[in-house]
Order: C-alpha cells, then sequence, then structure tokens
C-alpha cells in the first residue's frame, strides 16, 4: 500500500505541483513588486525578528464572498516572506480558498515558496449555537526539492459576548511525499480583541503554541510559543487591514516576529 501511494504521488501529485507553481508565480510576482520594494527598505528596529506571515483565522462562511489578500514579514536578518490569499464562499456551508506563498533570505531573490488549496466548512452558526465552528481540510505543496508537502485538518472557533471577539485555531499538520517526517505535529491559536469606535477598528492580543511533533514529547523552552498585541480595521469598500507583533514566551521561539496584511471582501 505504501508503495501504491508513493507511485501515485510521483505520477499524479508532483507534475500537478509544479504546473500549478509555474503559473501561479508568473501571476503572483507582478503584485508583489510594490509591497515588496516597501518592506525591503522599512527599518525594523528588533534584536532577532523573524519573518511571519500567519494570523488567527476566523470560521465564517458567506456565500459568494470574494476575499482578496496580501500578507507580508520582515526580519532584521534581511529574510522576507510574502502570502496571496484568494477565498471565494461557494455556499454559506463551503468556502475554498488559494494561497501562494514566497519567501526571500538575505543575500537572495524572491522566490516560490509554496502553494496551498483550503476547503473550510462552517459546521456551527451562532445564531443557532451561541458561537461559530468551521473545520478545514487544506493541502499544501511546497516549491523545491526535497521538500515535504504538508496536510493539515484544523477546527476554528470564534465567541463574540458583546463588543469582545475571541478566536481559536486548532492546527493538526503531517507532511506527505518525498523526505517527509513522520508524525503529526499540532498548533493552537488564539485571538481576543475588543471594539473599538463604530468604524470596525479592534485591537486586542494573541498567541501563537506550536507543540511541534506530538510523538517527540519535547518540553517548552524546545517548542515555538509566541505572544503579542495586534490592531485591525475595515474601511472603505470592503478593505481591511491586520497589524501585529510578537514576543517569545519559550527558548526555540524567535525573539519577535512582525507582519502586515491588507485585503478586500466583496
Amino acid at each position: 500500500m505504501h508503495k501504491f501511494y508513493n507511485r501515485l504521488y510521483d505520477a499524479a501529485i508532483i507534475p500537478f505541483r509544479c504546473r500549478v507553481l509555474m503559473i501561479a508565480k508568473r501571476t503572483y510576482i507582478r503584485y508583489s513588486i510594490a509591497l515588496f520594494v516597501f518592506f525591503s527598505i522599512l527599518p525594523v528596529p528588533l534584536q532577532h525578528a523573524a519573518a511571519s506571515t500567519s494570523t488567527v483565522g476566523g470560521a465564517v462562511v458567506h456565500k459568494h464572498r470574494h476575499t482578496a489578500e496580501y500578507r507580508i514579514g520582515k526580519n532584521n536578518e534581511g529574510r522576507l516572506r510574502t502570502r496571496l490569499h484568494y477565498d471565494y464562499g461557494f455556499t454559506d456551508f463551503y468556502a475554498g480558498r488559494i494561497t501562494f506563498s514566497m519567501d526571500r533570505r538575505k543575500g537572495g531573490n524572491l522566490e516560490a515558496e509554496a502553494v496551498g488549496f483550503d476547503n473550510r466548512f462552517h459546521l456551527l452558526r451562532s445564531a443557532d449555537h451561541g458561537f461559530d465552528l468551521s473545520a478545514r481540510i487544506a493541502l499544501n505543496l511546497r516549491d523545491g526539492n526535497k521538500k515535504p508537502d504538508r496536510l493539515s485538518f484544523r477546527l476554528d472557533e470564534r465567541f463574540r459576548p458583546g463588543t469582545w471577539e475571541i478566536r481559536l485555531n486548532q492546527i493538526f499538520t503531517r507532511e506527505i511525499g518525498q523526505e517527509q517526517r513522520h508524525g503529526i505535529a499540532f498548533e493552537f491559536r488564539s485571538q481576543i480583541t475588543h471594539g473599538i469606535g463604530t468604524g470596525g477598528m479592534r485591537i486586542g492580543l494573541e498567541s501563537f503554541n506550536n507543540f511541534g511533533k506530538l510523538n517527540r514529547n519535547s518540553n517548552w523552552s524546545d517548542q515555538d510559543h509566541t505572544a503579542g498585541v495586534l490592531i485591525k480595521n475595515g474601511f472603505g469598500d470592503g478593505y481591511f487591514f491586520d497589524l501585529g507583533t510578537r514576543t517569545s514566551l519559550s527558548r526555540a521561539a524567535p525573539d519577535h516576529s512582525l507582519r502586515f496584511s491588507i485585503g478586500r471582501n466583496w
């Protein structure tokens, strides 16, 4: 069975991955130039910053809603990462998303990192149950030789008591394909924000807790745990932004991380 899976992967997934990455790279690079130049000259006054584009995701699906989002992160060692998202709600229950990420290390060029395909299912709605719950199944195809792809299952929850909003994510990830390392990795993300005024602005706190592979039994200091502050706001005709910074809570985590994202719903 294992040999059959490897043959199927080599015959189907690898050619598909190469084709998708080539097409995505051509279309994506033109939209990256302006923000890439801006963040290349932006000073980041952090001692050991790490590039990060991750956020605490939401659980809600809206039928026929389009969402385009661009994320970027930079560190003081010259590394810059970007990610482009496009999300569409096919029904009130199901939304699909495609992502394309790029990475630039110090002294190098901006190169394709991965393309991802997400499937999100809105299982419970706050109108009926008091909170929103969704499940995601995602495949992340990584560019380059000897880099395993990643398959993940994720649960997202959202609670809205008054002007507060609480988001929780639980993410289980497994490597697949060539050079895969066995075991399932687990990450827990949380965010609490409070609305400011009537314009849609929110400020709050968030934490990212990456426990690594569950079969390794690593201790806290060897895992990636960070926490920090964020501000986000909606403006104009469906536009929004999110700005956050985090600091380390464990020895293995980056001392600081900075991210910025901007997008639009329509």
